[in-house]
């Protein structure tokens, strides 16, 4: 027998409140990044089909994930990818997930790099320890300030952290 069709309001408000009552902050958007995803919609349409039913299978997922962030997993991993530096970077359990704080250290090192490196024609060299989704690499290569010489970067990560990066870069 199949189960009773829910509305996406019904779905989002039942969302909000497990998750408030779980203590996780931000209940409200996690809900919205969720059930987007889930649906194949962007949040802001959520907003003008909020009275439309959720396919079952659709429903299905999104409980899957929900339950998924109740055990506490981080949002970025149960998505599949984190907003960094304007771009959006594939992330999983094998690596660490871009963080404000990486942003910040991002801009403290373009700030000591572009003084240093005056002839913006000459490519860079730049070795990038522990790298694991490669936002900080990528931020860096994607710089525009830094001018046209494209910088050489090394880095040193694991398999699965590269093979991450190189779906980034593409």
């Amino acid at each position: 027998m199949p189960a009773k069709p829910v509305q996406i309001k019904t779905l989002f408000q039942s969302g909000v409140a497990r998750l408030r009552q779980a203590g996780i902050p931000d209940p409200e958007l996690e809900v919205s990044l969720l059930l987007a995803e889930s649906l194949g919609l962007h949040r802001t349409e959520l907003l003008l089909q909020s009275g439309k039913n959720i396919e079952e299978g659709r429903h299905r997922r999104f409980e899957r994930q929900l339950s998924r962030r109740l055990t506490r997993e981080p949002l970025a991993h149960i998505l599949g990818s984190k907003e960094f530096w304007s771009r959006e970077f594939i992330v999983s359990g094998d690596v660490l997930i871009p963080r404000p704080e990486t942003e910040f250290l991002l801009e403290k090192a373009l700030a000591v790099i572009k003084p240093l490196h005056p002839n913006a024609e000459k490519p860079l060299n730049i070795l990038d320890l522990g790298t694991g989704s490669g936002a900080t690499r990528l931020g860096l290569i994607r710089d525009d300030t830094l001018g046209n010489g494209e910088p050489n970067i090394g880095y040193v990560d694991s398999a699965t952290a590269n093979t991450l990066v190189d779906n980034d870069i593409t």
